[in-house]
């Protein structure tokens, strides 16, 4: 029983550490203005969308001015202990 118990704990554990970890970036939620770094030039607007019931994120990105546009899915990884990005745009850049 306590053999059982012990395991029960140790699962709902990695659990909770899962959950966390998977909600790290939750801050990026929403809509964002992108300026040029250091300045009040607008370059960009970002949206950031939470997806697969909290899993993963969604990041809709385009330009200021001009038709340059891409999409990120964002997730944390717990095989390798990292979250990571995949990344496409409408000028056929792929970026992992």
């Amino acid at each position: 029983m306590f053999l059982i118990a012990s395991q029960q704990i140790l699962a709902q554990q990695a659990s909770e550490e899962l959950t966390y970890k998977n909600h790290q970036f939750d801050f990026w939620l929403g809509t964002w203005e992108v300026y040029k770094y250091g300045t009040d030039t607008l370059v960009g607007h970002s949206r950031i969308e939470s997806i697969n019931d909290g899993l993963g994120l969604l990041e809709n990105y385009s330009v200021a001015l001009g038709k340059y546009q891409g999409k990120s899915l964002n997730k944390y990884n717990p095989a390798r202990e990292r979250w990571e990005q995949y990344w496409i745009d409408n000028s056929g850049l792929t970026l992992f």
